[in-house]
């Protein structure tokens, strides 16, 4: 599923590929992972920008769009919530130490 997050995977896009209601999928999914359907697709494609910015083949404004944000700026939000500093501070200390990013 981490290679489809990246083509606009929204949560009614999920329930349709299950073959479920969105109601049904929001029920199981907050059940078993305790969290959203909507925060667990922004979460992974978060992990996602985490993981190319440590590759570097792209921008880290290049990445937010490829990972399946709308906006920069969302996504620089979206990430410093999720890991406590952004996309810039991240890529900056992955550079500075690479193993402790995974702290």
């Amino acid at each position: 599923m981490a290679s489809r997050i990246s083509f606009n995977l929204s949560d009614s896009t999920l329930a349709q590929e299950l073959g479920m209601s969105r109601t049904s999928v929001f029920t199981k999914i907050k059940g078993i992972i305790g969290m959203t359907p909507y925060d667990f697709i922004k979460i992974t494609r978060l992990k996602e920008a985490c993981r190319m910015m440590i590759e570097g083949e792209y921008r880290v404004t290049e990445i937010g769009f490829l990972v399946g944000f709308s906006s920069s700026s969302y996504f620089a939000k979206c990430f410093q919530k999720q890991f406590g500093m952004l996309p810039t501070e991240f890529l900056k200390k992955a550079k500075e130490n690479p193993s402790s990013i995974m702290e």
